[in-house]
């Protein structure tokens, strides 16, 4: 299956980034109905002790990863990010409610696309 992230050139996500002030906008912005925790997705069934650094969360599809960032937040991300899509064995796939997560060391990245 694909999975679709947005990640700068080293692969780290935008809750990962190293400015510290996106970062914290970005978090706390996003823990919401629209962006729930990971801890509470049901769907989901995330719990930091069954997942190791190799867990990354991405999308199933684009039009996810373009609800999930709103216009004005790609646009705040377009100058240090990109869009990764990955081809990953549903195996190393866990589906959520809005987003998944997906072993990165099993998924080949096939394509990386420009906001």
């Amino acid at each position: 299956m694909r999975v679709w992230r947005v990640e700068d050139d080293f692969g780290t996500g935008p809750y990962g980034m190293r400015c510290p002030a996106t970062n914290k906008k970005l978090i706390s912005s996003h823990i919401s109905e629209v962006h729930p925790s990971p801890y509470d997705d049901e769907k989901l069934n995330w719990h930091g002790d069954h997942f190791d650094e190799a867990w990354h969360f991405g999308f199933q599809s684009k039009v996810g990863l373009y609800r999930w960032f709103t216009k004005p937040m790609r646009a705040n991300l377009r100058s240090h990010t990109a869009i990764s899509v990955y081809e990953v064995d549903s195996k190393h796939v866990r589906l959520g409610e809005r987003q998944c997560v997906f072993r990165r060391d099993a998924a080949k990245l096939i394509q990386r696309i420009l906001f």
